[in-house]
């Protein structure tokens, strides 16, 4: 988020709207060090996940697109770790909230539903 602030002033100042990111991001013991960073924009445990996230919110990003792991084991890990232990933590700190409606959240078959108006084939 370092480097985002002198953008993210400038596009304020210049009469820029809301500012959204793209960011990769992957759990692992400890944040990366040296040219690890430059790939992989978040990484390391989810209390630095969580405080790093709303260090983007504290700069005005107000959508932050998270895209999870380098793999199909390392994206469902994240997806999980996500889930269960660094949305709660930014949820109670009034930086995040459910976008998807309830009757999706409570049944994967519902993603389609809500995607497409139309049921999954039996």
């Amino acid at each position: 988020p370092e480097g985002l602030a002198p953008r993210a002033a400038g596009w304020f100042a210049g009469g820029g709207g809301a500012l959204g990111l793209r960011r990769r991001v992957e759990v692992g013991d400890r944040p990366p060090q040296g040219h690890d960073v430059d790939w992989q924009a978040l990484s390391g445990p989810p209390d630095h996940l969580a405080s790093e996230i709303a260090r983007y919110a504290e700069l005005g990003v107000t959508d932050l697109s998270l895209v999870p792991g380098q793999d199909d084991a390392t994206s469902l890990h994240t997806v999980e770790v996500l889930a269960a232990e660094v949305l709660p933590r930014l949820r109670a700190a009034g930086l995040a909230r459910p976008t998807c409606p309830p009757a999706v959240r409570s049944r994967p078959s519902g993603v389609r539903r809500a995607a497409t108006g139309r049921s999954p084939p039996a």
